[in-house]
C-alpha cells in the first residue's frame, strides 16, 4: 500500500511539473534567437542587438542577435523560413529582404508573404548620397555632372539590395553609368569607400551619418522627400531638379510562417510599447531612424503594399533579376 501512495505521489509530482512548464509564458525556452542577414556593425544588427537587449529585460528569456550574413540578407531569411514557428527564430525584416528580394531573384529560396510571420514593422530609415571628401564635387548637381562626364567609369558599393536600388534610381534619373559593387552588408561598403576603391555610395544614414559628421565622408544629398533634421543643409535629391523622388526603408521583426497567434501578438504589443518609450525613441532617432510601429494587422497589408512599391523601383532602376 505503502509503495502504491509512493507511486501515486510521483505520478503527481512529474504531472505538476509538465504542466508547469507548459503553463509557462513565452519565452520559457532558451534562447530567443534573432537573425540579421547582414555583418555586425550594420544597422539592422545595431537595431537588433539593441532589441535583444530590451526585450530580454522586458520579456525575461535570453534574446540573442545571430549573424547569418551574405546574399544581400536572403541566407538569414532562409533560414528562418525553414525554421520552427514556434518563436524562437526569428529575423530583423527588411525593404531589402521582404520587399526588394523577390524582385532582385529570378528564383528566391523564399516566399516573402507565404513563407513568414510578419509580427510588425519597427523603424523607417533615409538614405545618404556619400563621397570622400577628396571627390571633386561639393554638392549634388556637381556630383552629377562628374558622373556623366565620366559615366560607366566611376563604382559605387552596395551592402544591400535597398542600397543598390538607390544607387541605380539616381543613375537612371540623372542618366549616367556607374559599376556596382555589392559587399556582404554596409560597414564593408563604407571601409572602401574611405579607402577611395569606389567612388560613392547610397548609404543606410545609421551607418553613414558618423562619417559624415566626423568629415571622413562628405553627404550631397539625402533620400527622403524632407531633410533630415540630423543633417539640415544637406539637400533632398526632390528639390535638386527630381521632383517627387522619396526612397526609405523599413525595419521590422518575422518570424516562420504559422507561428502561434497568441505568441504573434504579445510579441507585437511589447515591441510596440518598447519603441514608445522616450529613451528608447531617442536612441534611435540619434541614429536617423524614425520609429514607426505598427500593430500585426497592418503590418501584413503593409508587407504587401511594399512588394508593389519596390517592384516598380526595381523596374523604373532598369534592374535585371540575377
Amino acid at each position: 500500500m505503502k509503495l502504491l501512495q509512493f507511486v501515486f505521489f510521483i505520478v503527481v509530482i512529474c504531472i505538476q511539473a509538465t504542466y508547469g512548464v507548459h503553463a509557462q509564458p513565452y519565452p520559457n525556452k532558451q534562447p530567443v534567437k534573432l537573425i540579421v542577414g547582414f555583418t555586425p556593425g550594420s544597422t539592422i544588427d545595431t537595431v537588433g542587438r539593441l532589441m535583444a537587449e530590451e526585450l530580454h529585460k522586458s520579456l525575461g528569456g535570453t534574446f540573442i542577435v545571430d549573424n547569418r550574413s551574405g546574399a544581400v540578407g536572403v541566407i538569414g531569411s532562409d533560414f528562418v523560413a525553414r525554421s520552427p514557428a514556434d518563436g524562437y527564430t526569428l529575423i530583423v525584416s527588411s525593404g531589402s529582404t521582404h520587399s526588394a528580394a523577390p524582385w532582385m531573384f529570378k528564383k528566391l529560396s523564399y516566399d516573402p508573404v507565404a513563407d513568414f510571420t510578419h509580427i510588425g514593422r519597427w523603424l523607417q530609415q533615409p538614405y545618404l548620397l556619400v563621397v570622400h571628401p577628396n571627390f571633386p564635387a561639393k554638392n549634388l548637381n556637381e556630383f552629377i555632372e562628374k558622373a556623366k562626364s565620366n559615366s560607366g567609369k566611376l563604382a559605387f558599393g552596395y551592402g544591400s539590395s535597398s542600397s543598390q536600388i538607390g544607387a541605380t534610381s539616381l543613375m537612371a534619373l540623372a542618366n549616367f553609368q556607374a559599376l556596382g559593387v555589392g559587399y556582404k552588408s554596409q560597414p564593408p561598403a563604407l571601409a572602401d569607400l574611405l579607402a577611395e576603391r569606389i567612388q560613392f555610395m547610397v548609404a543606410d544614414v545609421a551607418v553613414a551619418l558618423p562619417l559624415v559628421n566626423s568629415g571622413k565622408l562628405r553627404a550631397l544629398a539625402v533620400t527622403s522627400l524632407q531633410r533630415s533634421s540630423h543633417l539640415p543643409d544637406v539637400v533632398t535629391i526632390a528639390e535638386s531638379g527630381f521632383p517627387g523622388f522619396g526612397y526609405t526603408t523599413w525595419m521590422g521583426l518575422a518570424g516562420p510562417a504559422n507561428m502561434p497567434r497568441e505568441v504573434t501578438e504579445k510579441i507585437n504589443t511589447e515591441t510596440a510599447r518598447l519603441l514608445s518609450r522616450p529613451e528608447i525613441r531617442r536612441r534611435f532617432i540619434s541614429l536617423g531612424l524614425d520609429v514607426v510601429p505598427n500593430s500585426v494587422e497592418d503590418h501584413q497589408e503593409f508587407i504587401k503594399n511594399e512588394l508593389v512599391i519596390w517592384r516598380k523601383r526595381i523596374i523604373d532602376a532598369r534592374i535585371e533579376p540575377e
